[in-house]
């Protein structure tokens, strides 16, 4: 038989490997060992769960989880009425004042603002939840970037609402998810490790950057819930605006359906109270106002949402659109804190403008 060198080396490379290699030893076991192993392994991912919960709630990286989860403990805080209850989203958390509200319309105000991703639908929960603590309020100005309406909730936002399980199963309206929806939430409110990985990712990115950063507090609202921002982003704004152009170009104005039935709730309890609800688009970057097809798209939301609220002497609509240069634009609908006090000014204009005409109607 003719001699296989082939074979010969495969054979010599065999046990070279096998005289590397460390030979595993399987130790003995019992169940007792393992049922202990399996404990000590899932008492461990809890550990880091609530460890992770604890950092994320203590020391964001989200802005808007933050703000979802303080204004709501603000609200909480409150131990008297206001006369002004600001709510909306982030373009009014850092466009609108309290203060000058104060100063220009009288009474007492609060910036009770969150984020776009949670619709007009924190609005409803948060307005609900004042009657209920205090009764109805004076006033109410509801401010959203133009860019909320046709947007459905962000399921992870109500995970973010302080509030125990099923607290929405007491409100009017709420959201309409599926089981697989829920679990998203379920999971976003108890499982950091798997509900908010992007958020440890770039804690993650921070400890491994800059370590000495991992426990500094990151935000901070000014008395009275308003969020201040000093620094423009030129790049951001010009990109954002840009998208938003293009997008409304190609898309025509609608409410969403849990939109919708936010706005209506809200109009309802303004007319079963008897209050003022004022509703206002938040700021823009100004390149938008000169665009035609940005036009067109703005024109068609005044029209619709001053349809909506004409038949409730209650219910004010604003329609101006309030346009500011780059060089006062965090991006292209929130402004930096000088560019908020013209817009805080602007806003308490228009509503002395709507008292003063509502006083002279017969």
């Amino acid at each position: 038989m003719p001699y296989d060198s082939s074979r010969s080396k495969s054979a010599n490379l065999q046990r070279i490997l096998a005289d590397r290699l460390p030979d595993e030893v399987i130790l003995p076991t019992s169940w007792r060992r393992a049922v202990m192993a399996v404990f000590l392994t899932v008492l461990l991912v809890v550990a880091v769960n609530l460890f992770a919960r604890w950092y994320l709630d203590s020391y964001p990286s989200n802005r808007g989880y933050w703000l979802a989860r303080e204004k709501w403990k603000l609200l909480e805080s409150l131990s008297e009425p206001v006369d002004w209850l600001i709510l909306g989203d982030s373009s009014a958390n850092q466009g609108v004042i309290p203060g000058i509200i104060e100063a220009q319309l009288g009474g007492t105000a609060v910036n009770l603002a969150t984020t776009a991703g949670m619709v007009l639908l924190d609005d409803v929960w948060m307005l609900e939840e004042y009657i209920e603590r205090h009764g109805p309020p004076e006033n109410v100005l509801v401010v959203h970037t133009v860019d909320v309406w046709d947007r459905n909730i962000q399921k992870v936002m109500i995970a973010k609402v302080p509030r125990p399980w099923g607290f929405w199963r007491t409100s009017a309206v709420g959201p309409d998810l599926d089981y697989d929806q829920w679990l998203d939430v379920f999971l976003a409110r108890y499982v950091p490790l798997f509900g908010e990985n992007k958020s440890i990712m770039t804690t993650i990115g921070i400890a491994a950057k800059s370590p000495e950063k991992l426990f500094t507090r990151r935000y901070n609202l000014e008395p009275g819930g308003y969020m201040a921002r000093e620094h423009t982003n030129r790049r951001l704004t010009e990109k954002e605006t840009d998208r938003w152009i293009d997008r409304f170009g190609r898309v025509s104005f609608t409410t969403s359906a849990i939109n919708q039935a936010s706005l209506e709730r809200m109009i309802a309890l303004a007319d079963e109270h008897d209050f003022d609800l004022y509703l206002a688009a938040g700021p823009l970057h100004d390149r938008l106002l000169h665009d035609e097809k940005a036009q067109a798209y703005l024109n068609a939301l005044h029209q619709s949402l001053g349809t909506i609220v004409a038949d409730s002497d209650n219910v004010h609509y604003i329609s101006r659109t309030a346009g500011f240069p780059i060089e006062q634009m965090e991006n292209v609908d929130h402004v930096i804190h000088p560019a908020a006090e013209i817009y805080s000014q602007m806003l308490a204009s228009d509503i002395e403008s709507i008292r003063a005409s509502s006083a002279s109607q017969p």
